[in-house]
C-alpha cells in the first residue's frame, strides 16, 4: 500500500497534498512500529535478567569418585562425586536429586529427555514429601558428597553387551530440584552424562568392557552428553 502510494505520488502533474500526507502517516506508522518492536525486545532480555538475578540457580555436575567394574552378580559397580552450586542470586532451600544409571541403547542415544523428566518429576515429589530433607544453599555456596550406584546385569544385557560384543556405555540422567528462600517455587535443572573407558591415541572413545578388569579412575571419562536436553526451569 505504501509503494503504491508512493508510486502514485510520482505520476500525478500536480501536487495533491492529500496523497502526500497519507503517504507520510504511513511511513510514519510503519516508523512507529519497527520503534516500538525495538523497545520491546529491549524491555524483554531486561526482564529476562531481572527474573535470572532474582532467583536462585542450582548446577550439578557428576566426577567419578572410584573404579568402575563389574560384581560377581554382572552387575555394574559406579562410584561418583555429585557437586551441586548455586550460581543463582538468591538462597536455595530443600535442594534434592534424583538419578538412574543405564546403558546406552539405540532406542535412547539420541533421546534421554524422557528419562530426564522422569526424574526430574521424581524428586519434585521427593521434595514436596519431605521439605526439610534438601540442602539449603546460600548464593556461590557449594555441596560435594559421594553417591554409589549400579546398573542391573538384566539392564546390561538389553545393551546387547554379550561375550562376542562386549563392549557398552552407561548413561547418568538426572534432575536437581529446590525451591526459593522467597517461596515455594520449584526450581529445576536437568542433566545428563556418558560413562566410557576414555579415548584412544586417536581419540576415539573407548567403550566399558563387560568381561574385562577393573577400570580405576583416571582411566574413566565422563562426558556431558549433548542430546540430555539440559532441561532448565
Amino acid at each position: 500500500m505504501i509503494k503504491f502510494t508512493c508510486i502514485k505520488i510520482l505520476k500525478v502533474k500536480s501536487w495533491d497534498w492529500n496523497v502526500i500526507s497519507t503517504c507520510v502517516i504511513a511511513v510514519a506508522t510503519v516508523c512507529s512500529v519497527i520503534v516500538a518492536y525495538c523497545q520491546w525486545k529491549v524491555l524483554g532480555g531486561q526482564l529476562n535478567e531481572i527474573i535470572i538475578d532474582s532467583r536462585p540457580w542450582v548446577t550439578a555436575d557428576l566426577q567419578m569418585a572410584g573404579p568402575f567394574y563389574i560384581d560377581k552378580l554382572g552387575e555394574a559397580q559406579i562410584s561418583l562425586y555429585l557437586n551441586l552450586k548455586n550460581v543463582g542470586k538468591l538462597p536455595a532451600k530443600n535442594t534434592q536429586v534424583s538419578f538412574s544409571a543405564f546403558p546406552l541403547t539405540k532406542e535412547n542415544a539420541f533421546n534421554l529427555i524422557p528419562d530426564e523428566q522422569k526424574e526430574c518429576d521424581k524428586v519434585y515429589k521427593m521434595t514436596n514429601y519431605d521439605s526439610n530433607r534438601g540442602q539449603f544453599l546460600f548464593p556461590g555456596d557449594s555441596h560435594s558428597e559421594g553417591i554409589n550406584t549400579l546398573v542391573e546385569a538384566d539392564q546390561i544385557k538389553k545393551s546387547d553387551a554379550t561375550v562376542k560384543d562386549r563392549y557398552f556405555s552407561i548413561m547418568l540422567v538426572g534432575c536437581v530440584d529446590y525451591t526459593y528462600s522467597s517461596d515455594n517455587t520449584h526450581g529445576q535443572t536437568g542433566f545428563g552424562y556418558e560413562l566410557n573407558q576414555g579415548v584412544d591415541g586417536n581419540g576415539s572413545v573407548l567403550s566399558l568392557d563387560l568381561l574385562g578388569l577393573p577400570i580405576v579412575v583416571n582411566k574413566l571419562k565422563l562426558t556431558s552428553d549433548f542430546f540430555h536436553g539440559g532441561i532448565l526451569h
